[in-house]
């Protein structure tokens, strides 16, 4: 009896360690989002993971459940079948059938999804998945059926079914939750792949909405890794945060946010889990610059802070995503050098500290953080400085995380570029899928060739500035502070937020503050554009118009007013501008030139003086709204805001909300410039404030007319000059 006992335990044994070692093996029919799913990286994981694993993916390009049912019913060889076996070798056969697919292996899963635009519309889903899911059955009793759940398109996609949801991002994310609850659960299905949750969690991490490569299809590293990563989880049932895979150039924070985002949707398939606290500095070194350091010294803690000149000198040596802290001091870097790595510079710290206090000073610093272009140290920009001062070129695809640049608390100053050709501006950067640049102050820069950007000139990179100065730049022919640049209609973007641009000049071309030189779009949202001037009646903002080139300008909650020498915004050709809750207005100019209108969008809530738009019944569109009436005499103040002398404006957040849903702001539109939070009627522009009735008449030599109250703080002022109380600082406009 022992003896049968033993045998029996060992041959059940066997049978266990035969089952388990069997490759699991899936087919999906599918399209290009099984392909942006499966195909790459899945194999992997599984295989770090000691999984054996054979996928099968069905592809055709944008195919729905009706063609693959159509295909099913007639036997249509249309598909391209591509295998990965066991190897990690991809295969492909063309002009396959469904059939044929279904009996190359014995599949354990088949995975069916709707195609991407109709994800979310549950009643395209009837009566092709249950006929498509019966057939398989017939077939293949024994397959488990999967359900794939897609992902929204990223907020700025121009994909054509995306007006279905509203032009929403999170329309469409609820509405595919909605459609795939209901397929999955009336049609008894086996297993949820969750990727639409996965993807819209990775969102809620620092990679932000970047997870898209073109508005829908997933970024080929880690947008289709943190898809991959879903399907490992759902299949194995094994937690896929640690494993140990991971494609070239993600940093350790890249793999954390897309294993967690793939992990927390397994757990939660149909809620969004906030994961923001995950941020892109896991795992990173961190070295400290001082502007004191000498010698070769490692620059692991402010003690040990190693010289400018030392890290400088071979400063592509250090790894994608390192973070690094400069003390306050003037930085002069002594050649352009091409940095090719995603670095964070963090500035304005204290030459006294100690330890590794990496404490965030208050910007602007009291210990600034300067980095100039001034050789021949007369403090201004002339002959002999130098053209540039840091350079940035990652070779990212747009919006890519991947070598995500970071300057924050940093100023620029005394770049001089006196050539005949392209100037190149303080901060140059070129194929930079993401830079994010925050408390920086850019001036005193100076350009004489034909092309400026003096400030930062943007090439085939997406920039997004925040709570940033530019101002007394200056540039011969075009682009004073900022130069937008891309002859490639899928690059370019630049997004301003929070910032003040005042005080630059373009001596005799366009552009006074910024020049748009084709590209994607320009969001100007939040923000001040004023004291700009030319000689040559152009443009503040100037763009060469969306011809070949997209080259979209969203204005949102901002002031463009009272620059001088041409119109305050210019639209050169197949002008294509959307405008809301912003003030632009001028004195002996006009607020817009736009030429061969291809696109005018009014969002509400405008105060200008142009009148030759559609505006709609919101906006505040009178020829009598120049710069006097609505401002006075009152200059930018020591916040870089200009304080309208207006009683109250008509925002409301909700109709504007409504208004601008499918402009895809990409940053916050309910608060103003200083942060303060949007209320019902409070001003339009960059400075939010409302007034209200306040005190009156105290005697014969005092008057106070009104009280404008925000968040941050009181002004008091009549209707020409007054006391501004912002963030506790006293300001007085005259």
């Amino acid at each position: 009896m022992i003896r049968i006992i033993i045998l029996t335990l060992a041959f059940s044994l066997a049978t266990v360690i035969s089952v388990a070692s069997e490759p699991l093996k899936v087919l999906a029919l599918g399209n290009s989002f099984s392909q942006d799913a499966i195909e790459q990286y899945l194999h992997e994981l599984a295989q770090a993971d000691g999984k054996e694993l054979i996928i099968g993916n069905m592809y055709i390009g944008g195919c729905s459940l009706e063609r693959h049912y159509n295909n099913m019913l007639n036997n249509t060889a249309d598909y391209a079948y591509r295998k990965i076996g066991l190897d990690g070798v991809k295969h492909e056969t063309v002009n396959m059938t469904i059939d044929n697919a279904l009996i190359d292996e014995q599949w354990n899963y088949i995975s069916l999804q709707q195609v991407s635009g109709l994800s979310g519309d549950y009643n395209t889903y009837n009566p092709y998945l249950p006929a498509l899911i019966a057939y398989i059955r017939a077939k293949l009793p024994s397959v488990k059926l999967i359900l794939h759940q897609t992902w929204a398109y990223s907020m700025n996609s121009t994909h054509s079914d995306f007006k279905r949801y509203d032009n929403s991002q999170i329309k469409m994310y609820h509405s595919i939750i909605e459609a795939t609850t209901k397929a999955f659960n009336e049609n008894a299905m086996d297993l949820l792949v969750p990727c639409g949750t996965a993807i819209q969690n990775a969102r809620t991490t620092f990679i932000g909405d970047y997870m898209n490569r073109d508005g829908y299809h997933l970024n080929v590293i880690y947008g289709r890794y943190t898809a991959a990563c879903t399907w490992y989880e759902a299949l194995f049932k094994t937690n896929v945060v640690g494993n140990t895979y991971s494609p070239e150039g993600m940093n350790e924070s890249l793999k954390l946010a897309t294993q967690t985002s793939a992990h927390e949707a397994v757990k939660n398939p149909y809620t969004v889990t906030d994961l923001s606290f995950i941020q892109n500095s896991v795992n990173s070194h961190k070295y400290f610059i001082n502007i004191k350091g000498k010698g070769k010294r490692n620059g692991s803690s402010w003690d040990d802070a190693m010289s400018f000149d030392d890290f400088y000198a071979d400063v592509n040596r250090f790894d994608d995503g390192d973070q690094f802290f400069f003390t306050g001091g003037v930085y002069k870097p002594n050649q352009i050098t091409e940095i090719t790595k995603g670095y964070t510079f963090v500035g304005g710290f204290s030459p006294e500290l100690t330890g590794m206090d990496t404490t965030l000073p208050i910007y602007p610093s009291s210990t600034p953080t300067i980095f100039s272009g001034d050789k021949n140290n007369n403090e201004i920009a002339d002959n002999g400085d130098a053209v540039a001062i840091l350079n940035f070129s990652t070779s990212t695809e747009d919006g890519s995380m991947l070598k995500a640049v970071t300057l924050h608390g940093l100023e620029f100053t005394c770049a001089y570029d006196a050539t005949d050709g392209e100037n190149h501006g303080a901060l140059w950067l070129k194929h930079c899928g993401f830079v994010n640049i925050k408390d920086c102050r850019f001036y005193g820069n100076v350009g004489k060739g034909k092309l400026g950007g003096m400030a930062i000139t943007s090439q085939y990179s997406h920039l997004v500035a925040t709570n940033c100065q530019f101002f007394d730049n200056e540039a011969k022919s075009r682009g004073a502070a900022l130069r937008f640049s891309s002859n490639d209609k899928n690059r370019g973007v630049g997004i301003i937020n929070r910032c003040a641009i005042y005080n630059n000049k373009v001596e005799d071309g366009v552009g006074s503050a910024i020049l748009v030189q084709h590209g994607k779009a320009l969001y100007v949202v939040n923000s001040t554009i004023t004291g700009n001037s030319t000689k040559t009646q152009s443009g503040a903002i100037y763009s060469n118009g969306s011809g070949t080139y997209s080259n979209k300008v969203i204005v949102i909650g901002s002031t463009i007013s009272g620059n001088q020498g041409g119109p305050q915004i210019q639209i050169a050709a197949n002008a294509d501008l959307s405008i809301a809750n912003s003030i632009v207005v001028g004195d002996k100019f006009p607020a817009f030139t736009l030429a061969s209108v291809k696109n005018f969008l009014s969002g509400g809530f405008n105060l200008t003086s142009d009148t030759t738009q559609e505006w709609i019944f919101s906006d505040d569109a009178d020829e009598q709204n120049d710069f006097s009436k609505i401002y006075g005499n009152v200059q930018i103040n020591e916040n870089y805001l200009l304080v309208p002398q207006i009683t109250e404006g008509k925002y409301n957040m909700e109709t504007l909300g409504d208004a601008v849903s499918t402009w895809n702001i990409p940053v916050d539109i309910t608060v103003d410039q200083t942060g303060t939070v949007r209320t019902n009627k409070s001003l339009p522009g960059a400075y939010a404030s409302v007034l209200t009735s306040g005190i009156k008449q105290v005697n014969r030599n005092m008057s106070i007319n009104k009280v404008q109250y925000g968040i941050d703080g009181v002004r008091i002022g009549g209707i020409h000059h007054g006391i501004s109380i912002i963030n506790g600082k006293k300001i007085i406009n005259r």
